[in-house]
């Protein structure tokens, strides 16, 4: 009964949190896009993307990448949400 509750409690909030997180992504696409030290941002809601005109149809809250060159090797690497950075090609990875 009481995981019940909590369940319930979670899914009560659900929409007003997943609204929040949305507008950050968009908040934060915004910011990355106009850093000089981010390579690139794919990100759906911002009107330069390929496909913007779709995801304002089928994405309206989009979905985000970024990345950025690695400082070793010089190759476009993803970068997570943590602020990570991780190279494939030469096994860099830098946090922070």
């Amino acid at each position: 009964p009481q995981s019940a509750f909590y369940l319930n409690l979670g899914l009560e909030s659900l929409p007003f949190r997943v609204r929040q997180h949305c507008a950050n992504a968009q908040a934060i696409a915004e910011f990355l896009q106009s850093n000089p030290k981010v390579a690139w941002v794919k990100y759906c809601g911002l009107p330069g993307d390929k496909y913007y005109e779709v995801a304002k149809k089928y994405l309206p809250n989009g979905m985000q990448a970024s990345g950025q060159k690695c400082p070793k090797c010089g190759q476009e690497t993803l970068v997570y949400q943590e602020g990570c950075l991780i190279c494939t090609s030469c096994g860099t990875s830098k946090c922070g």
